[in-house]
């Protein structure tokens, strides 16, 4: 029994099988029939320019796939970038509406990236300089003794007044008295702007900077001079998705010449690695980094300069304060031509 269509046919067994042997044998003849038409049908052949890809790279292997086995023939003129193909009618213009399909204008990414370094710093200090003389003094022996009291706690060669009496009157003493006091407050902005334009998947860097000289010793004790780059620099491979974003994977390195270590530099470095998807034309913050120190010092007189009220008259105080803030943005803009 077999169903054909909504009919069911019956049957024996041996007239079926012979059917689907007539079947398959007629299914084997219209393929070779076909086979033989296509060997016979004429060749064609095609100059097919390549505008924005690389007919090599970016074309070549695509057409490979659907070229007549054994008839066809594809080859690249590199000078022109021009695909070359050979094959029957048919299949050059399905080449043709490939290529069509692949070789389209390529999206162009304008990534603009600011580095904001913002300090602020505060810094504040108080000082004393204190000496009190008594004498001189006849003793009982008939003696003349002078006493003297010193406090050297300056601060600062910013002196806030200076107090000084050479007699105090109606006593033998004399008082010489230097207060010292600064406060210094400090804000400062650094703003640097790279910007780099780039084919859609095509990585670009952009640097800006200097190179510092470092001197070494080899291995034989011999001086010799080494260059460290001291950039910004911004590494960006960025890639325009189909419903209009931006997915970017970016390297954004700041280098800086830091203190001094010895007789030599030490370098400070402000580094973010991240991917991430933007719309087009959007800011946005990829790293902050901030850091924050405060110092704080006393010194002074034992015992007197923790008189309440009057222990800042035998000491000295020392308050620092410093805030530095890294902030890195990001806006891709999405350029496209006609």
């Amino acid at each position: 029994m077999v169903y054909e269509d909504d009919i069911v046919r019956i049957a024996t067994l041996a007239t079926l099988q012979q059917e689907e042997s007539l079947r398959q044998a007629a299914l084997e003849a219209a393929k070779r029939s076909r086979e033989a038409e296509k060997a016979l049908e004429p060749l064609v052949t095609a100059y097919i320019p390549i505008n924005y890809s690389d007919a090599t790279a970016d074309i070549l292997p695509h057409l490979q796939n659907i070229i007549t086995e054994g008839r066809g023939t594809l080859s690249v003129h590199t000078a022109t970038n021009q695909i070359i193909i050979k094959d029957v009618a048919a299949k050059v213009e399905e080449a043709k509406i490939l290529v069509s399909k692949l070789d389209i204008v390529t999206a162009q990414v304008l990534i603009e990236a600011r580095v904001v370094e913002a300090t602020n710093t505060f810094k504040k200090e108080l000082g004393t300089v204190l000496a009190v003389g008594v004498g001189p003094i006849t003793q009982h022996d008939g003696n003349n003794q002078t006493y003297d009291f010193q406090s050297n706690f300056p601060r600062s060669s910013k002196s806030l007044f200076d107090v000084t009496w050479n007699k105090v009157s109606g006593t033998p003493a004399t008082l010489n008295a230097k207060i010292n006091a600064l406060e210094e407050e400090g804000e400062s902005k650094t703003i640097s702007s790279p910007k780099v334009l780039t084919l859609d998947n095509k990585p670009a860097t952009i640097k800006q900077g200097v190179s510092y000289p470092i001197n070494k010793l080899d291995a034989d004790g011999n001086s010799t001079t080494e260059f460290k780059d001291i950039v910004l620099e911004l590494t960006v491979t960025p890639h325009v998705t189909m419903d209009g974003r931006v997915s970017l994977v970016i390297k954004i390195t700041k280098n800086d010449l830091g203190a001094l270590v010895g007789s030599n530099f030490s370098f400070t470095v402000n580094e973010a690695n991240t991917e991430l998807l933007v719309n087009d034309g959007d800011t946005i913050v990829i790293g902050g980094v901030t850091k924050t120190t405060d110092t704080a010092g006393e010194e002074g007189v034992p015992g007197l300069r923790k008189i309440p009220g009057l222990g800042w008259l035998f000491g000295s105080k020392a308050k620092d304060k410093s805030k530095n803030e890294l902030l890195i943005f990001i806006t891709p803009k999405i350029v496209k031509l006609d």
